[in-house]
């Protein structure tokens, strides 16, 4: 469990707040509009998050968020 701390703290604000809407159900479209970014940008985030992570799927990484609790 150690091990998923140190990489979530890895993750930045940013990620963290595309893990976020994720978990609430958002598409990635939404999320940038709720980011007020582009949709290419979070698609680049996920990807970081994923990598981070260690994860196939953002589901892993929702999952690691829920057991860590930050989600």
């Amino acid at each position: 469990m150690e091990v998923i701390s140190q990489k979530i703290k890895k993750l930045s604000e940013r990620e963290m707040q595309c893990l976020y809407w994720a978990g609430q159900d958002k598409t990635l479209y939404e999320t940038a509009q709720q980011l007020q970014l582009s949709p290419e940008t979070i698609k680049r985030y996920r990807k970081f998050i994923l990598h981070k992570l260690n994860c196939q799927t953002m589901t892993g990484a929702l999952a690691i968020a829920f057991k860590e609790g930050i989600l």
